[in-house]
């Protein structure tokens, strides 16, 4: 299975990303900057996927939608 999965650092480092954007975003909120604010709960959001794909990777392999780890797509063909 050539799916993208994250080592002990790099995961320990997607979950303090995790944490920067969400405070930024709350920073932002509190600033009334809701566009970044925007932008950074997006960042969150995808960092969690990211990190939910490396907990579940048969489950997200399945999909048949995940790109591979030198980042070609894998999608399955439309029939």
């Amino acid at each position: 299975m050539d799916v993208l999965t994250l080592n002990e650092d790099e995961e320990k480092e997607r979950c303090r990303s995790h944490r920067l954007y969400w405070k930024e975003a709350v920073r932002c909120e509190e600033a009334k900057a809701y566009l970044a604010g925007c932008v950074m709960l997006g960042s969150a959001l995808e960092t969690l996927l990211v990190l939910m794909v490396n907990v579940f990777p048969e489950e997200a392999a399945a999909t048949g939608r995940l790109p591979k780890k030198d980042g070609t797509d894998q999608r399955r063909k439309a029939v």
